[in-house]
Protein backbone atom coordinates (compact mmCIF):
# COMPACT_ATOMS: atom_id res chain seq x y z
CA UNK A 1 0.00 0.00 0.00
CA UNK A 2 1.67 3.48 -0.72
CA UNK A 3 0.57 6.91 1.13
CA UNK A 4 1.39 10.34 -1.16
CA UNK A 5 1.59 13.37 0.61
CA UNK A 6 3.33 16.19 0.16
CA UNK A 7 5.56 14.59 -2.40
CA UNK A 8 6.55 11.93 -0.11
CA UNK A 9 6.24 8.45 -1.06
CA UNK A 10 6.03 6.04 1.71
CA UNK A 11 5.10 2.14 1.05
CA UNK A 12 4.40 -0.42 3.63
CA UNK A 13 3.77 -4.01 4.00
CA UNK A 14 2.38 -6.65 6.10
CA UNK A 15 4.07 -9.69 6.53
CA UNK A 16 2.61 -12.05 9.01
CA UNK A 17 4.94 -15.39 9.93
CA UNK A 18 5.17 -17.42 13.02
CA UNK A 19 8.13 -16.48 15.48
CA UNK A 20 9.68 -19.96 14.70
CA UNK A 21 9.96 -19.00 10.96
CA UNK A 22 11.69 -15.31 11.90
CA UNK A 23 15.86 -15.31 11.47
CA UNK A 24 15.45 -12.53 14.07
CA UNK A 25 19.75 -12.18 14.72
CA UNK A 26 20.10 -12.06 11.02
CA UNK A 27 17.39 -9.12 11.03
CA UNK A 28 18.43 -7.37 14.03
CA UNK A 29 22.21 -7.69 12.13
CA UNK A 30 20.55 -6.39 8.81
CA UNK A 31 19.23 -3.12 10.40
CA UNK A 32 22.00 -2.46 12.68
CA UNK A 33 24.30 -2.49 9.01
CA UNK A 34 21.68 0.21 7.59
CA UNK A 35 24.02 3.04 7.32
CA UNK A 36 27.03 0.78 6.55
CA UNK A 37 26.68 -0.40 3.02
CA UNK A 38 30.18 -2.38 3.10
CA UNK A 39 28.63 -4.70 5.78
CA UNK A 40 26.57 -7.61 6.11
CA UNK A 41 24.46 -9.17 6.30
CA UNK A 42 22.83 -5.39 5.02
CA UNK A 43 18.72 -4.88 3.60
CA UNK A 44 19.19 -1.62 2.50
CA UNK A 45 19.92 -2.48 -1.03
CA UNK A 46 17.38 -0.37 -2.88
CA UNK A 47 15.47 1.60 -0.49
CA UNK A 48 17.08 4.79 1.52
CA UNK A 49 15.37 4.33 4.77
CA UNK A 50 13.52 1.24 6.10
CA UNK A 51 11.59 1.18 9.16
CA UNK A 52 10.83 -2.14 10.55
CA UNK A 53 8.24 -3.13 13.41
CA UNK A 54 7.86 -6.55 14.87
CA UNK A 55 4.86 -6.62 16.40
CA UNK A 56 4.35 -9.66 18.96
CA UNK A 57 0.23 -10.13 19.33
CA UNK A 58 1.50 -12.58 22.17
CA UNK A 59 3.45 -10.88 24.39
CA UNK A 60 1.72 -7.42 23.13
CA UNK A 61 4.84 -5.61 22.47
CA UNK A 62 5.84 -3.74 19.14
CA UNK A 63 9.87 -4.06 18.34
CA UNK A 64 11.36 -0.60 16.48
CA UNK A 65 15.21 -0.71 16.02
CA UNK A 66 16.16 2.54 13.53
CA UNK A 67 19.55 1.68 13.02
CA UNK A 68 22.22 0.29 15.09
CA UNK A 69 21.87 3.97 17.64
CA UNK A 70 18.71 2.16 19.23
CA UNK A 71 15.56 0.37 19.46
CA UNK A 72 11.89 1.20 20.68
CA UNK A 73 10.09 -1.01 22.25
CA UNK A 74 5.86 -0.24 22.85
CA UNK A 75 3.65 -2.15 25.26
CA UNK A 76 -0.29 -2.30 25.48
CA UNK A 77 -0.18 -1.80 28.88
CA UNK A 78 1.93 -0.47 32.03
CA UNK A 79 1.76 -4.27 33.36
CA UNK A 80 3.88 -5.63 30.08
CA UNK A 81 6.26 -3.10 30.62
CA UNK A 82 6.38 -3.08 34.06
CA UNK A 83 7.28 -7.13 33.39
CA UNK A 84 10.14 -6.27 30.54
CA UNK A 85 11.97 -3.82 33.21
CA UNK A 86 11.91 -6.13 35.72
CA UNK A 87 13.55 -8.89 33.30
CA UNK A 88 15.81 -6.46 31.44
CA UNK A 89 16.27 -4.01 34.33
CA UNK A 90 19.88 -3.98 33.21
CA UNK A 91 19.40 -1.97 30.09
CA UNK A 92 19.75 1.75 29.35
CA UNK A 93 16.35 3.15 28.53
CA UNK A 94 14.43 6.31 28.56
CA UNK A 95 10.85 6.48 28.60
Amino acid sequence: MSIDEDFVNCEYYVVEIDKKDLRHQYLIQSIANLDFPGRTPNINKRWKWLDFFIISEDQNITFFMHDDTGIGVQFKNKQDYENFKNKFGYLKYEV
